[in-house]
């Protein structure tokens, strides 16, 4: 069960305790995916992300090498499982525009439903069984002591730095992404929205009670963001495959406006949020969390 970082005790006891935690709960979710891969993979991947941005909140106290092979490690977990849980997504992504157009149930869509269904039936587990994710987990439960021997800050005025510098980057790729027409920028803009998102809700019982309306406000945000995320990944992935889906040039105009659209919808909301939650300047946000 994951630990949750305490109001009182040695900050960096807590920083230790919480990162071999992450650590424990991707091994397990692992070892969940031999039976569920679903769930198992989801939760892996989601938390490797949170160990990613614990990291980044604690690296002035890992030096830039074990900063750099730690990052290295957690994105090559999560790019491991990346095929099977894309594939899931894509499926689902598209029943769902299914559901609000029903222009694409018509005759000509039908081979794209087909298409997705059988590259969602690629899992790992029938090409390299169980032992896929054993040996992750196993990798997992040799990182979870690595922080053992890093000098971790004592106070929480330590890790306010990291923070603000957080809290920056997330403001930057956001101003970025709204001027730019790359799905590529508004991708790094949803990275960086939720590395603040985890580090605030796992400093959550450290701050004031303006923290939890921010991380409910930046959940929010982030599910906008990967919505866009699954809309960009079916995309792509049938511009590769248009031999496969069968789609005549008319019927793939019409697919790419539809998506094109729904992807502009809900990038435009996202700036919505996330110039009320990043507008302050980073002094002015760590303030408003910090004081009583």
């Amino acid at each position: 069960m994951r630990y949750r970082v305490k109001a009182c005790g040695d900050l960096a006891t807590r920083l230790r305790r919480l990162f071999q935690s992450l650590n424990e709960d991707i091994a397990v979710s692992l070892l969940q995916a031999c039976h569920d891969s679903e769930t198992g993979i989801h939760e892996a991947r989601k938390n490797c992300k949170e160990a990613r941005a614990l990291l980044r909140l604690m690296r002035p106290q890992q030096g830039a090498e074990t900063f750099r092979r730690h990052q290295h490690f957690y994105r090559f977990v999560a790019r491991q499982l990346a095929g099977y849980r894309d594939a899931m997504v894509m499926l689902n992504t598209w029943q769902k525009l299914q559901d609000q157009w029903p222009e694409l149930q018509a005759d000509g869509f039908q081979a794209v439903g087909a298409c997705l269904a059988a590259q969602e039936r690629i899992d790992p587990l029938s090409h390299q069984g169980e032992a896929f994710f054993v040996k992750l987990a196993l990798q997992l439960e040799r990182e979870r002591f690595a922080a053992t021997d890093w000098n971790l800050p004592s106070r929480r005025g330590k890790l306010m730095p990291s923070l603000q510098r957080i809290f920056l980057k997330a403001g930057k790729s956001e101003r970025i992404a709204a001027i730019s027409d790359k799905i590529d920028d508004f991708h790094d803009f949803r990275k960086r929205s939720k590395d603040l998102l985890y580090t605030l809700r796992m400093l959550r019982p450290l701050l004031n009670k303006q923290a939890k309306p921010t991380v409910r406000a930046l959940r929010e945000m982030t599910e906008i963001q990967g919505l866009v995320n699954d809309h960009a990944v079916l995309l792509e992935f049938l511009a590769a495959r248009r031999a496969d889906s069968g789609l005549s040039d008319q019927d793939w105009s019409a697919l790419q406006q539809i998506l094109h659209r729904r992807m502009n919808t809900l990038q435009n909301k996202a700036h919505r949020k996330a110039r009320k939650l990043l507008k302050p300047s980073q002094s002015v946000f760590i303030k408003s969390l910090s004081q009583p």
